[in-house]
């Protein structure tokens, strides 16, 4: 659970503006699932660059070759034929554990190693070489030198295109910003809605993107729902 119910209360608060009651629940049903697509997004576009996955499958594929070549050496028979002795001897193991049931009792179970037969195993390397090969020649495809990272962003105007749907469907009314003539200072209902509902995650999660009343507007402007709704109504 991402928001606590006190997260909601003080979302509504900030918003400074009546709720309608009757769209709570299904307020805070889709605002939870909107922040785990967010940090699942943000994860995705965080994962490692394709410099690092591209050494991590060469070294597997290098690995994977290794191990099959050593099979092929001249002494390589025998190592295989002893390494099925051992299989066939471990197979006949029985691990035995014992875990405690919710009414106190303890539930014993028996369990015997499923060892494979080493050949299948030597084929689950080969495949393997196989795959990383494959993957490698994916992730060459990603590389190129004018590309750029992800920094979080865009799974910040994702949430935030979520959020501006959610804001029409709860107040049946376009999402707005505002600007102060004098200080040029940026609000309005809807921009003190995104920040609070993003406040929560990153207190939680704190390698999040920030969000400031600047990007929020930013975010805003980019946001395709206010445009949809805008064409609908």
């Amino acid at each position: 659970m991402f928001y606590q119910k006190s997260d909601f209360d003080k979302i509504i608060e900030e918003i400074k503006k009546p709720f309608p009651e009757n769209k709570r629940d299904d307020f805070e049903e889709r605002l939870s699932e909107y922040a785990m697509t967010f940090i699942q997004s943000f994860a995705a576009e965080k994962s490692d660059p394709p410099s690092k996955i591209i050494k991590r499958l060469q070294d597997i594929e290098k690995a994977a070759k290794k191990l099959i070549k050593l099979t092929k050496s001249p002494d390589g028979s025998s190592a295989v034929v002893r390494l099925n002795r051992s299989a066939a001897r471990y197979k006949k193991i029985c691990v035995t554990s014992q875990t405690q049931l919710s009414n106190g009792q303890l539930e014993t179970i028996t369990r015997s190693n499923d060892f494979t037969d080493v050949v299948t195993v030597i084929k689950a390397i080969k495949d393997l070489e196989l795959y990383a090969h494959a993957a490698l020649t994916d992730e060459n495809k990603k590389v190129s030198p004018d590309k750029k990272r992800h920094k979080g962003r865009k799974a910040r105007q994702h949430f935030v295109n979520d959020l501006a749907g959610l804001w029409s469907d709860i107040f049946n009314e376009l999402p707005g910003a505002s600007l102060d003539p004098d200080t040029g200072d940026v609000g309005g209902p809807f921009i003190r809605f995104i920040l609070a509902c993003h406040k929560p995650l990153q207190n939680e999660f704190p390698m999040l993107p920030e969000l400031n009343e600047t990007s929020a507007l930013h975010h805003y402007r980019a946001s395709p729902i206010p445009k949809l709704k805008r064409l609908v109504k």
